[in-house]
């Protein structure tokens, strides 16, 4: 008798522990678990972009993914007009976070001051705390996606940089690390 006691005393326990709280407002507290279900179905949003749409002659104007910096989707045709600078980058990748005040000032001097490109870059964590915390800490003034996991897994060689025309177009794609004037070059259509 004393086990079944125990048993039904555990049960309640459990049942009222897993149930949401209200605060004093009477809003419900959300579990933290459900909060990731909006993330996965955002990150699902082009789940099939691979290091294919990156190639030179491919249009990247139907991508669109999610920013790390709002939260909102960011659609690629909203660049058309503009040449587009795309940096893939990764926290475990230190050339990459090098690169930084490359894409910064190309920020500044081109896209704010010029209103000639848009500098995007894409993350490739599979979780996003160390790249937020990796922009905060140095400073991204550039737009940030998080890329899907189809493109976290499509062994990129970073840094990586493509450039695309005003039509989305892909002129250019190349790994290395890079000076503000050489990427001014390549997009002004100057091979290297």
């Amino acid at each position: 008798m004393k086990c079944l006691y125990i048993f039904f005393l555990l049960s309640f326990f459990l049942f009222f522990a897993g149930c949401p709280r209200k605060d004093s407002s009477g809003a419900t507290e959300i579990p933290t678990e459900k909060l990731a279900v909006k993330e996965t179905v955002n990150l699902e949003l082009d789940s099939e972009i691979t290091d294919e749409h990156f190639k030179e002659g491919m249009n990247v104007s139907s991508l669109r993914m999610v920013s790390l910096k709002t939260g909102e989707i960011v659609y690629f045709e909203n660049f058309k007009g503009k040449k587009v600078v795309i940096d893939f980058w990764a926290s475990w990748c230190a050339p990459c976070i090098g690169m930084f005040p490359v894409f910064n000032e190309l920020k500044r001097k081109m896209e704010d001051e010029a209103g000639k490109i848009k500098v995007v870059s894409i993350n490739l964590d599979p979780l996003p705390a160390k790249a937020k915390k990796i922009m905060k800490s140095e400073g991204a003034e550039f737009e940030v996606l998080r890329g899907p996991e189809s493109l976290v897994n499509a062994g990129i060689l970073m840094p990586f940089t493509v450039i695309a025309d005003e039509n989305g177009t892909v002129f250019v794609n190349t790994s290395g690390i890079h000076t503000y004037e050489e990427l001014l070059n390549m997009i002004e259509g100057e091979k290297e």
